[in-house]
């Protein structure tokens, strides 16, 4: 790093311009900030930079990691040409756990990946019961931390990569999307709870608004299956009332009535067709209004 000077409105700022490398040795174009300014600040530029969120850097002088509070012009040796600070990037779980890809179902999902914790948990959890609290239970239950990371071709988030984690706040009886935290039963350490929050997060994932409506930008970026599923799937045709003809999609033969919505809502667009104001699915005799 170096010292420099800065000329504002007739003020002398002093400026240092700060050398910075990756562990793998690539060097990152000189930062040039001002001495006032903190290690935090110096993360938010690298992060503008590079892409490496704030919270996953560690800048290390020497063999010492620098605070986020602390002032530049506090760190010894800041000012000197051969000064060289390193930047450690640390990816806080579940993203740093063991992963596996789990093959997505074909029409809904691009990509999933599932990341578990190689510690369980065991917790003190109450059982209560649904008639008498004098049968309520109290035992050790064992049970996993995940995250989930996917990719959905369809809904409102379509092409957007998703996160899910379960457990890193140390609850056992929610997992979170964004800033949204939904209930859902204690994911012990087996196979079948991993399947099981897949499934919640999937959910939540297709979770269909309550307007039935899609951004422009959500259906731009869905994506039907164009080559013949078989019997994996089955084919659907939707076609506006009053119009015809139709046209033909392909869902998971299990597939959620959110998931046939999104796709119905992905296919009428491809022809032309938006509904910013909502839409609702019945059988071609109008007998029945399929629920979303």
């Amino acid at each position: 790093s170096s010292r420099l000077t800065a000329h504002v409105s007739g003020a002398i700022v002093p400026m240092i311009s700060l050398r910075v490398t990756q562990i793998a040795g690539e060097e990152l174009l000189p930062l040039e900030v001002q001495e006032s300014q903190t290690i935090s600040d110096v993360k938010a530029l690298i992060e503008t930079a590079i892409s490496v969120p704030s919270c996953e850097q560690k800048l290390v002088l020497g063999t010492s990691e620098l605070d986020d509070q602390t002032t530049l012009r506090d760190v010894e040796g800041l000012g000197r040409a051969d000064v060289v600070l390193s930047l450690v990037r640390v990816v806080p779980p579940p993203w740093c756990w063991p992963s596996r890809v789990v093959a997505p179902e074909p029409g809904i999902l691009h990509k999933l990946v599932l990341f578990e914790d190689p510690e369980v948990v065991v917790t003190r959890v109450i059982h209560y019961s649904d008639w008498d609290s004098d049968d309520d239970q109290e035992v050790d239950e064992t049970w996993r931390k995940r995250g989930l990371r996917c990719i959905p071709s369809l809904g409102c988030h379509a092409g957007q990569e998703l996160e899910f984690t379960y457990g890193i706040d140390g609850r056992h009886n929610c997992f979170t999307f964004g800033e949204k935290q939904s209930r859902c039963t204690l994911y012990r350490a087996d196979e079948k709870a991993s399947q099981n929050f897949i499934r919640d997060c999937l959910r939540e994932a297709m979770h269909v608004p309550s307007s039935r409506s899609w951004t422009k930008a959500s259906l731009e970026q869905a994506s039907l299956p164009q080559e013949d599923l078989g019997d994996k799937a089955r084919s659907i045709e939707v076609a506006v009332l009053g119009e015809a003809p139709g046209t033909h999609f392909q869902v998971p033969r299990n597939a959620s009535n959110a998931v046939i919505h999104h796709a119905a809502a992905a296919a009428l667009f491809q022809k032309g067709h938006a509904f910013p104001d909502g839409f609702t699915l019945w059988t071609a005799d109008g007998a029945f209004l399929l629920p979303s």
